[in-house]
């Protein structure tokens, strides 16, 4: 369920620079989707592992991960059962990581879509009223 919709065109003062989240130019939605991370991990083994998100966008997401994964790795996302505001069950959605970073005990991590392909529908969820 969408708890939030960001606007892309919040300001930061002058002061204070921009920040990753200031620079995006699409809008996000904090929501918390099941979703699978697969891939290839630093070790050269696959991994599978089941992950939430924290926001998503038309061309990128974070979420909560188990281990950090390297910059630039290429992973492979799917939305796990059906849920609400995601997209007809699709194949996996190829994403370059951008950033790994440990915060309480987990890894938030944050990846930009390779393909075209849609997991989820962001206009419904830009619909919902913003908190």
């Amino acid at each position: 369920m969408a708890d939030n919709v960001k606007d892309p065109d919040d300001k930061v003062s002058a002061n204070s620079g921009l920040r990753g989240a200031e620079r995006r130019r699409e809008p996000r939605v904090a929501v918390s989707i099941e979703v699978e991370v697969s891939g290839i991990g630093d070790d050269g083994r696959p991994f599978r592992e089941c992950a939430r998100t924290i926001e998503v966008s038309d061309w990128g997401c974070s979420f909560y991960f188990s281990f950090g994964l390297e910059k630039d790795a290429i992973i492979a996302l799917s939305v796990v059962g059906k849920q609400p505001y995601c997209l007809r069950e699709v194949q996996p959605v190829m994403f370059q990581v951008n950033y790994a970073k440990q915060a309480a005990g987990a890894w938030i991590v944050g990846a930009s879509k390779l393909q075209v392909d849609r997991l989820w529908d962001i206009e419904a969820m830009s619909m919902l009223p913003r908190s």
